[in-house]
């Protein structure tokens, strides 16, 4: 006598849907993983951009006080 692995209510339809959204949701995580390498790949290309505009804040800031201070001497000469 052969046993039924799953019961007869259960049709073929219904498990080609449950099979196809299996499939959908492994293309979804694969497609996912890509965009989620493609950004950290930016994201490191990015890190010595960020390095480069830090070092250049810090000079404008110095370059701001120097100009501070001159200032300062000018106004203090001319009066």
């Amino acid at each position: 006598m052969m046993e039924k692995y799953f019961d007869p209510r259960i049709n073929l339809a219904f498990i080609l849907a449950v099979l196809l959204q299996a499939i959908t949701a492994f293309i979804w995580i694969g497609g996912a993983a890509e965009r989620l390498d493609s950004f950290e790949n930016r994201l490191n290309q990015q890190a010595p951009i960020n390095e480069r505009m830090a070092r250049i804040e810090a000079e404008m800031q110095a370059a701001r006080q120097s100009l501070t201070r001159i200032e300062d001497r000018l106004d203090k000469g001319n009066k």
